[in-house]
Formats: C-alpha cells, sequence, structure tokens
C-alpha cells in the first residue's frame, strides 16, 4: 500500500482515489494537498493546479516551508502581539529571511505615511508596508547603521545611516524595548567584526614562522644560501 510523501499516512490508490500523483509516481494525501495549496499561496507562487508537475522532495520542502511560515505567523501574533490582516506583508517578509536568520523583535509601524511591519532580524532592519506593490521588503544591514535613538514623543526610532535618516513611528509594541533591541544587535555584529580580525593576524604570524622554518631548513641543507635566506625573510616580514 502507498504512503502519503508528506505525512506517511497509508493511502488507497487507484481509480476512486482522493490521492493526488506526483512526477515520480509517489501520493500525496488530500489534507497535506491542502497545505501544499497554501504553501504556494503563501509562498506568493500562484496557484498549483497541476501535481504531476511536482516530485516528491519539492512537495516535501513545501510543506516544510509551509510549517515555517504558519510558526513566523504564529510567532508575530502571539510574542509581538501583531494582528495581520494582510498576510502578504507576512510573505515578503518570510521570504525575504535568510537561512539563519531569525526574529528579534517586531511591531507595527508608522514610515512616513505608511503603516506596516517593522521587524528586526539578527541580521538586519526590516519594514514592509502595507498594500505595498514592492516585492520585498525595505531593509538596512546593522553594519549601516551609524546610530540609534528612541524618541518618546510618537513612540518613534531614529535611525541614522551615513546617507540618511530614517523615522519609524507609532510603534505600539515595547518601543524602547525595540531600539534597545536593535542597538543590542547592533553591537553583537561590530564585536563580532572586531573578534573576526583577530584570528587573521594569529594566522598570518602562525604560516609566518612555518615558512621561516622551512626557509631555515632548506639553508642548513645547502639549498638556499645565507644571502637567499634573509632576503626571503625579508619579503615575509614585509607581508605581514
Amino acid at each position: 500500500m502507498e504512503k502519503c510523501v508528506g505525512c506517511l499516512t497509508p493511502l488507497q490508490t487507484g481509480f476512486f482515489s482522493k490521492a493526488e500523483e506526483l512526477s515520480d509516481s509517489t501520493y500525496l494525501c488530500d489534507p497535506c494537498s491542502e497545505k501544499v495549496r497554501s504553501a504556494f499561496k503563501n509562498m506568493d507562487l500562484g496557484n498549483l493546479v497541476y501535481f504531476k508537475g511536482y516530485t516528491s522532495f519539492q512537495v516535501q520542502e513545501l510543506l516544510v516551508k509551509e510549517a515555517q511560515f504558519q510558526w513566523f505567523l504564529r510567532e508575530l501574533a502571539k510574542t509581538y502581539h501583531l494582528t495581520v490582516s494582510d498576510t502578504a506583508m507576512v510573505t515578503k517578509l518570510f521570504t525575504a529571511l535568510a537561512d539563519g536568520e531569525s526574529t528579534v523583535h517586531a511591531a507595527g509601524a508608522l514610515y512616513g505615511n505608511k503603516r506596516g511591519i517593522l521587524l528586526a532580524t539578527n541580521r538586519r532592519l526590516m519594514f514592509v508596508g502595507a498594500n505595498s506593490q514592492i516585492k520585498l521588503p525595505e531593509s538596512i544591514d546593522y553594519k549601516e547603521i551609524a546610530s540609534t535613538d528612541f524618541i518618546s514623543i510618537n513612540n518613534q526610532i531614529k535611525i541614522t545611516t551615513p546617507e540618511t535618516t530614517l523615522f519609524f513611528s507609532g510603534i505600539m509594541n515595547q518601543p524602547e524595548k525595540f531600539c534597545s533591541k536593535i542597538k543590542q544587535q547592533i553591537d553583537q555584529i561590530n564585536n563580532k567584526g572586531q573578534g573576526e580580525t583577530r584570528p587573521s593576524q594569529n594566522t598570518n604570524e602562525s604560516s609566518f614562522f612555518d615558512i621561516l622554518e622551512r626557509l631555515g631548513n632548506f639553508r642548513q641543507n645547502g639549498i638556499i644560501t645565507d644571502e637567499e635566506f634573509a632576503e626571503q625573510k625579508s619579503k615575509l616580514l614585509e607581508r605581514l
């Protein structure tokens, strides 16, 4: 008996079966078929009309994406108290998230005259407006932010970059905490960047001594002269 590739439920196949057949002769049960259709809609992929154009692997990936999307939607609602009537905004934010990118804080906000969602992740700040025709959210990498300030009037967060100053106002969900979270992420990114420069220096020093040791062995074995050793050592020192 065949099993659904989504939930492994045993399936009756044949003429009267409601199971959807995939391109690799595997099958999908009716509830999982609905989840895949929902995934197409939520991933902004259009309407799925023909299951036979997809393999079991592609369908399983879509089911995982749909589960992740529903979790992201619940997180915005329960953790950050966002009431989202325009699911297109959530779709744009979700599809823009990179692997390993996670939510730090989120809130409804005004940017100019546009109402939307302001989302802080562990990598950047993103904003998407309601009914916006833009496919992807507007985003600012934390490395580009020069300063972040909380202005209590209108619960406003001021973001300053070398090129411009942005104001997000009307933030309902803990605006001061939101500003603090952004600052924490900026500090973490900056500290990580500083930490990453040190190992490279140690690596350079380590490789310098390794090469110097080999050159010393070459000199002792008569492969290179004292003058050649001194010349190569001088070149190595210039690279540090």
